[in-house]
C-alpha cells in the first residue's frame, strides 16, 4: 500500500476496479507537506512562481477544475435519434463521446477508514462520504450536515465540506439511463434529484448538480431544498486568482494550452452548426499543422469555466463569449438530445436537440497536448 493524506492505496487496484482495502495510515509522515496540503510550497521556496505561469501542485484558482479532466463514462455512440455501436458509427456522426471513451476504469475505490467506508477518487485524489442527507435540506442546513462530519473527526478528516460545482460534476455518470445518473456501487446511498454546491451565484443563489440528467445544472435560493453530500479534498484553491491558465501558442495558427488540463484548444468560430455538422468539423479540421482535433465532451467543455467573476460570463478562456456551445456527448436518458454549455451562467444543459440550433449553438476544437 502507498498512503498519502492517511488514505491507502493498493497500487494494484488503483485502476478502479471494485475492490475494497483495510484502513491503512502512516503516522510517521504526518507532518511532511505531502500529508498536510496547507503546507505545499514551490520548489524555489515561493508560495507561487515568478510569472504566476504554472500550476502549483494542488493549488489552483478558486472556481476552477483542479486536476486531468475525468471520463465521462459515456461509452455508447448515437446518432440523432437512437443508439448505434462505436465501431459501426456512420462518419457523419464518428467523433462522438464514445469513440474516445478510455478502456481504463473511472478511478473509484472504496476505502476503510476506521469502521466505515469511503469513495477514493483515484483521479482527482479527492475523498467522498458514501451517506449523503436522507431529506432535501436547505443550504445552510447542508453546510451544516458537512461540518458535523468535521465534528466527529469521520474518517479520520477535518476538512469534510459540500464540493464545488466542478467536484460535483466529476461523480455524474453521462452513461448512466437509470436514475440516478452516478456508479450505484460506490455511491449506493445518492438519491434521485439535486444536489448542491459551494458555488455562489449572486446574492443568496447557490449551484446546484441535477442527478436525474433531466434538467440543466442551474442554481436555486439558499432556502430552496436540495440534497447535499460532502467531500475531503486536498486541494488548496486561491480566491485571488494566482495562476494565469492560458498558454497561446503559435504554429502559423493560434491555439491555446490550458495549464490545468494540458488540454489545447482552437479558438471558436462564429458558426452555428448541427451536432453532426460540428462533430464532422473537428474530425476534419486541419489546423495549426494537426488533424487529432475533435469535438470535447462536457467534461472537456466544462473544464474551461472559472466561476465567480461576475454574473454574465463564468469563462476566462480568451474569446470565448458567452454563447452555448457543443459538446461530443449525447443525453442518455433523452438521446435526441445533446449536453450543451452555457458560458454566460456555466450551465450544463442536457435539453437542446442535436438536429436543430435555435440556439445558436457554437463549436470549439480540441487535441490531447
Amino acid at each position: 500500500f502507498t498512503c498519502q493524506n492517511s488514505i491507502c492505496v493498493d497500487p494494484d487496484n488503483s485502476d478502479g476496479d471494485k475492490g475494497e482495502t483495510d484502513d491503512k495510515t502512516d503516522h510517521e509522515n504526518s507532518d511532511s507537506s505531502e500529508n498536510n496540503p496547507d503546507e505545499y510550497e514551490h520548489p524555489d521556496g515561493n508560495e507561487y512562481p515568478d510569472g504566476n505561469n504554472d500550476v502549483v501542485e494542488n493549488k489552483c484558482n478558486l472556481g476552477e477544475i483542479c486536476w486531468k479532466v475525468v471520463p465521462t463514462q459515456q461509452k455508447r455512440c448515437f446518432n440523432d435519434t437512437g443508439s448505434t455501436g462505436c465501431s459501426s458509427i456512420a462518419d457523419s456522426f464518428y467523433g462522438q463521446d464514445g469513440n474516445y471513451a478510455p478502456s481504463t476504469g473511472r478511478g473509484f475505490e472504496n476505502i476503510k477508514i476506521g469502521e466505515k467506508f469511503f469513495v477514493l477518487d483515484n483521479l482527482t485524489q479527492m475523498l467522498w462520504n458514501k451517506k449523503s442527507s436522507e431529506t432535501e435540506i436547505s443550504h445552510s442546513e447542508a453546510v451544516s450536515f458537512c461540518e458535523n462530519l468535521n465534528k466527529t473527526s469521520e474518517g479520520e478528516k477535518e476538512n469534510w465540506r459540500l464540493p464545488y460545482l466542478q467536484e460535483l460534476v466529476s461523480l455524474f455518470h453521462f452513461d448512466e439511463s437509470v436514475d440516478p445518473a452516478v456508479d450505484g456501487f460506490y455511491f449506493p446511498d445518492m438519491k434521485l434529484g439535486k444536489y448542491w454546491t459551494n458555488n455562489k451565484f449572486g446574492y443568496d443563489s447557490y449551484f446546484y448538480v441535477d442527478f436525474s440528467g433531466q434538467n440543466q445544472f442551474y442554481t436555486d435560493d439558499e432556502t430552496s431544498e436540495n440534497y447535499a453530500i460532502c467531500v475531503s479534498s486536498v486541494y488548496q484553491y486561491d480566491s485571488d486568482r494566482k495562476f494565469n491558465r492560458w498558454e497561446q501558442l503559435t504554429t502559423g495558427d493560434v491555439t491555446v494550452k490550458d495549464r490545468l488540463t494540458d488540454l489545447v484548444w482552437i479558438k471558436p468560430d462564429y458558426q452555428y452548426r448541427l451536432w453532426k455538422e460540428a462533430l464532422s468539423y473537428c474530425e476534419k479540421l486541419d489546423y495549426a499543422d494537426k488533424t487529432d482535433w475533435r469535438l470535447p465532451n462536457v467534461n472537456e467543455v466544462h473544464s474551461l469555466t472559472t466561476y465567480g467573476i461576475n454574473h454574465e460570463k463564468q469563462t476566462t478562456f480568451p474569446d470565448l463569449g458567452i454563447n452555448f456551445y457543443w459538446t461530443s456527448t449525447t443525453n442518455a436518458n433523452d438521446i435526441k438530445n445533446a449536453w450543451v454549455v452555457l458560458f454566460k451562467y456555466g450551465t450544463l444543459n442536457p435539453i437542446l436537440p442535436k438536429d436543430s440550433n435555435v440556439n445558436q449553438i457554437r463549436t470549439i476544437c480540441v487535441r490531447d497536448h
